[in-house]
């Protein structure tokens, strides 16, 4: 047999190596194939394993017909979704049954003169929310929590008006990843407490 790229002639046992070196690479690969299932199959269970928590909550009534006074917690009696049952429309309150990463949302509408919000964990400020009358506001936080930790939403200032009620004023929040490691982020702060 003439080699190409040197115009000699092949040995016999020139072709014995390269016929070994097809069957390293061919058994080389399969281990490769092996182990990629391997990884397949232990990302599938730890997706099993991550608790599908999401909550969406608004009010039943528009408007809603609530005073509101200073400090006072805001129940959002109206829930749309609640995966994981950590929302509890009873008390306005999310209760974390996992430590992880959390995404927050508030989006409040007042009917006519504006009204100052907390959002707050296990009674701590985490943002704030001033919305003038008549318009929409919202603010958005990722948090980590422990496991017992509580998310809510209460009212700080504001005269006595209502807000507008089903899903013009909101409350949301879901897991973006389970861990116990309170550090956890991309390269960015992280809030911790």
């Amino acid at each position: 047999m003439v080699c190409p790229a040197s115009g000699e002639f092949a040995t016999k046992q020139d072709l014995e190596v390269l016929k070994y070196r097809i069957q390293s690479l061919e058994t080389s690969k399969h281990d490769l194939e092996i182990k990629v299932q391997s990884l397949e199959a232990q990302l599938k269970t730890k997706e099993d394993r991550t608790p599908l928590i999401a909550f969406r909550a608004g009010f039943a009534q528009d408007p809603v017909p609530v005073k509101f006074h200073n400090g006072q917690i805001i129940i959002f009696d109206k829930v749309y979704r609640n995966d994981g049952n950590s929302y509890n429309e009873h008390s306005g309150m999310f209760h974390a049954p996992v430590s992880g990463l959390y995404s927050f949302t508030v989006q409040i509408f007042p009917n006519a003169s504006g009204i100052f919000f907390e959002m707050v964990k296990d009674g701590k400020l985490i943002t704030v929310l001033l919305v003038k009358g008549g318009e929409t506001g919202s603010a958005q936080t990722v948090m980590y929590l422990k496991s017992g930790q509580e998310v809510w939403v209460v009212d700080i200032f504001g005269t006595n008006d209502s807000i507008r009620g089903h899903e013009l004023s909101m409350f949301s929040g879901f897991l973006i990843r389970a861990s116990n490691n309170p550090h956890i982020t991309n390269g960015g702060p992280s809030v911790v407490g």
